[in-house]
């Protein structure tokens, strides 16, 4: 389930846009908003703003040859982000061109609340132009890296990388991928990678694996979060969850992989309430 939107304004290189109502599944049984479920949100308007009539910039067209695909993000969360993001509010999701490379773009999305005045979110995501037609990473057309690189900054934007490191002991998860994680593409959609992070994060907590993090997940807030996305996941694809804690600072690492390939790296950042 989507949220409705409604395009307030599409201008340079910006578009506003306003989530009428969050769906109930937003929230969970204590009415608390899925901190997992903002890569959703912020990906509601998506259809919408680059659809040909609304064309923000120019990935309407873009998209008439090719796929975005979303190959890396971070998402910085405001701690005001759960006191505030109740049903009866109706965000703000903005969304800003940030860079332009060779063979991808940048964007930077911030959730607002709906006067503008508090930044509750702020994620900085980047998409692959690939090929509709080879499936492969293909060059932005010459037009559109004129057009946006010029007029961007230039400064490099806060991405998830690999994890190159892992430790010997870490919490091991295993998770069949059910039908309700698939996106219109037929693969897992971005957001339940954030939720397969919490839940594995639960359950190492409860067996007390993390070093600082203890006790009830609901005494801590999630500051930060990371996805590196490496390959697709498809239905009924079995994912082993490896997970374990940096030294002692609430930073949680996670690594899924299917029949021992690597297909996502993530991180948790945890602060106590």
């Amino acid at each position: 389930m989507s949220s409705p939107v409604t395009i307030l304004s599409v201008q340079g290189l910006k578009c506003v846009t306003l989530i009428e109502k969050i769906p109930f599944n937003y929230f969970n049984r204590e009415g608390h908003f899925l901190t997992w479920r903002l890569v959703s949100m912020m990906f509601d308007p998506w259809h919408l703003i680059t659809s040909r009539a609304q064309n923000y910039c120019d990935l309407g067209t873009i998209l008439v040859e090719n796929y975005a695909f979303s190959r890396s993000g971070m998402c910085h969360i405001s701690p005001n982000l759960h006191s505030l993001m109740k049903p009866s509010l109706k965000p703000i999701v903005q969304w800003g061109i940030f860079g332009v490379g060779n063979s991808s773009h940048t964007h930077v999305i911030d959730v607002m609340d709906q006067h503008k005045s508090i930044v509750l979110a702020r994620r900085h995501v980047q998409f692959v132009n690939v090929s509709r037609e080879t499936r492969l990473p293909t060059r932005l057309p010459e037009w559109f890296i004129e057009k946006y690189r010029p007029k961007l900054q230039g400064k490099a934007p806060e991405l998830m990388q690999h994890i190159t490191l892992k430790p010997e002991q870490r919490f091991v998860f295993e998770i069949e991928i059910q039908k309700e994680d698939i996106d219109h593409y037929g693969h897992t959609n971005n957001s339940i990678y954030g939720k397969y992070m919490e839940e594995c994060a639960c359950l190492a907590i409860n067996s007390g694996f993390y070093s600082s993090i203890k006790g009830n997940i609901h005494n801590y807030i999630i500051t930060k979060m990371g996805n590196l996305f490496i390959h697709e996941a498809k239905l009924g694809d079995l994912l082993t969850i490896e997970s374990w804690e940096e030294d002692c600072s609430g930073i949680l690492n996670f690594i899924m992989h299917k029949q021992g390939k690597d297909i996502f790296h993530g991180k948790l950042h945890c602060e106590s309430l």
